[in-house]
């Protein structure tokens, strides 16, 4: 079978990382349970690797006609199936930085993009000495990284919500830019790149440059998670968080506070924090 690819968090079958499947092509693992009275049952549960969604295209658009695919007509083809996606990368992209110029979910605060079912994005590819290397970021074995940012230009919204029937698995991604602030209607800014109130995990990538900013006036906002902000499973693995800042409102007398510049991971929210 095939179970050390795989692993079992809570109630969810996830990929271990590094992991690579062809397309269509079935896979098995053992499933073993024992009961109550000591007996053993086991049972051979059969998979098959759905095909990844392929970004071909580096703007942020949306155009049935265009003959291929962005990030953003990914995320939204992946929301639409319950079951897991893989969105990867075209190594031909001509830039390495995918720019976001549009709110695409105004869910607790504006966000470029709204992940409500189980998605990873895999980031890397093949090194290029003649190709663009715009996110000057390279594993140790060569190949590189995708970024994810927003302009000054564009916007203001955090990069990713991820609702409580999602989950997001980011490796070998950069997200640069995210902003969180507070309104007249919700003070409080939470996770200026992600809000996760489902699962989230970024492997081998960063977080920086983004900010949470509570409302300012008469009742000020409080600011939590200048890049992450999450209220159930958390994993960062081989990840570097920094230049992220939570700032809290400001009034004539008392302030809101700023919790969590960097990550701000509730202790009331279920499941486990692991941060390597």
């Amino acid at each position: 079978t095939d179970n050390p690819r795989f692993q079992v968090r809570g109630n969810r079958l996830e990929i271990q990382p590094g992991q690579s499947f062809q397309a269509n092509a079935p896979y098995s693992i053992l499933v073993q349970a024992t009961g109550t009275s000591g007996e053993l049952a086991q049972e051979v549960i059969q998979l098959t690797a759905k095909p990844d969604l392929f970004v071909s295209i580096a703007g942020d658009v949306v155009d049935s006609g265009d003959g291929g695919l962005s990030l953003r007509e990914a995320i939204a083809l992946a929301n639409l199936d319950p079951d897991h996606d893989r969105i990867v990368f075209d190594p031909a992209l001509p830039v390495d930085k995918i720019m976001v110029a549009t709110v695409g979910s105004t869910m607790d605060g504006p966000s470029a993009f709204l992940v409500s079912t189980a998605i990873s994005i895999a980031g890397s590819r093949p090194f290029s000495q003649s190709g663009p290397q715009g996110s000057n970021n390279f594993s140790a074995i060569g190949d590189r990284h995708t970024g994810i940012f927003r302009p000054g230009t564009a916007p203001e919204m955090r990069l990713f919500t991820v609702t409580a029937s999602g989950s997001l698995r980011l490796e070998k991604i950069d997200l640069e830019g995210g902003v969180s602030r507070g309104a007249q209607q919700a003070p409080d800014a939470r996770g200026g790149a992600v809000l996760a109130r489902g699962p989230f995990s970024l492997f081998y990538g960063s977080i920086s440059t983004s900010m949470a900013f509570g409302l300012n006036g008469p009742n000020p906002g409080k600011a939590e998670g200048g890049a992450i902000y999450s209220e159930t499973f958390l994993q960062l693995f081989q990840t570097t968080i920094s230049g992220n800042a939570a700032v809290g409102g400001t009034a004539t007398s008392l302030g809101g506070t700023g919790a969590g510049g960097g990550i701000f991971a509730s202790s009331a929210g279920p499941g486990p924090k692991v941060l390597q």
